[in-house]
Parts: C-alpha cells; sequence; structure tokens
C-alpha cells in the first residue's frame, strides 16, 4: 500500500469523534468490498493511512453518529499507487432524507408490524422503521444509494419479491416505495440418500 489518505472528521456539531471515552473507527472500503478499518487520533480526529489503489468510500463507527452521516461525495475518492490524497476536514450531518413507501402482500393488501431496514452502499448506517397499521413505512436517512428490505428479524413467514431502492439528498422525500411480500407457507420434503440408496 503506497498511496497516502489524509483526512480530518468531525461530528456535525464539529466536535472531534473522540469522545464518551471511546474514539472513532472508520471504515475505509474499496469499491471491490476490500478495505480496512483505522482509528482517528485522539489528538485531532484525523486519519492518516495507506491504501493500495482503487475507488474507496469510507463511514464512521462512533456512539455520537447516531442519526448522522458523512455526505458520500465528501468521502469518495480515487486512489492511484504513490497518490496523495487529502479531503482536509470532513463534518458529518444530522441525516433528514425519508424514504416513505408501503409493504403489502402479493394481493395488494397491506401489512402492518414489519420490521424494515435501509442499507446504503457504506454499510455503515442501517436505519430501520416498522410499518403501521396501513403497511407504511418512513425511514429517517442521509444522502447516498439506498435499498430497503425486510429486516433480518422479520417475520420468517414472510419473503420478499424485490428490494426497493432509491438515491435521495439529505433534506429532500422519496415516497411511493412499494414492497411486496409472499407467504411462505408450502413445504418441500424428501430425502438425501449416498450413491448406494
Amino acid at each position: 500500500a503506497s498511496g497516502n489518505l489524509k483526512a480530518i472528521l468531525l461530528n456535525s456539531d464539529g466536535n472531534k469523534l473522540t469522545t464518551s471515552n471511546f474514539v472513532a473507527d472508520i471504515d475505509v472500503k474499496r469499491a471491490d468490498g476490500v478495505g480496512t478499518v483505522r482509528k482517528v487520533a485522539q489528538a485531532d480526529s484525523s486519519l492518516n493511512i495507506f491504501l493500495t489503489p482503487g475507488i474507496y468510500h469510507m463511514c464512521a463507527f462512533h456512539m455520537d453518529m447516531t442519526g448522522k452521516s458523512f455526505v458520500p461525495t465528501d468521502t469518495t475518492f480515487t486512489m492511484t499507487e504513490n497518490g496523495s490524497v487529502d479531503l482536509g476536514t470532513v463534518t458529518a450531518q444530522v441525516d433528514s432524507a425519508h424514504l416513505k413507501g408501503k409493504v403489502v402482500d402479493t394481493s395488494g393488501k397491506a401489512i402492518s408490524g414489519i420490521q424494515l431496514q435501509a442499507l446504503n452502499e457504506t454499510g455503515c448506517n442501517r436505519p430501520a422503521a416498522t410499518t403501521d397499521t396501513n403497511g407504511n413505512f418512513d425511514i429517517t436517512v442521509g444522502a447516498g444509494n439506498w435499498t430497503v428490505g425486510l429486516a433480518t428479524s422479520s417475520d420468517p413467514t414472510k419473503s420478499q419479491v424485490a428490494p426497493a431502492t432509491a438515491t435521495v439528498a439529505n433534506g429532500a422525500t422519496v415516497s411511493g416505495l412499494s414492497i411486496a411480500l409472499r407467504t411462505i407457507d408450502s413445504t418441500v420434503s424428501g430425502s438425501v440418500v449416498d450413491a448406494n440408496g
């Protein structure tokens, strides 16, 4: 790794990501999924690491970052062999975008109490919501490309037909997302045998 990345990463209020007796972990991930996790410096919340060539994005894990994120364009960069990238000071923003829609079954009937999760390309933030009595959901997110689907703790008798995707700017709202679920109500049975039966 010969490319050098430098940045100073701050909370939305301008404070260092070293408060609450916890130093932030910064996930720096290449487009193919390869990456590393490093802590910011205690003294000034800076990051100084070496990387291999590629297109990267990064995000922060810190208890003070709940409901906050970095603007993707501020934390996406290309590293070259022996290159040097200085992102300067990057300040988080309070997430204020909304992904709204409805969960229905294959007949179009609304389904309440379904736990949903939104996942963006960084993989750091996974905001969640539960559908109301009319099957509606409203997930607060930051800027970026999002995929909305069933959370891992959802009803195991439901299967998602296809995920809903959206690109949103912070402060904006994407409405009309539709998620269709099918009921898992069939049984497949049989036996597994060796070559001798």
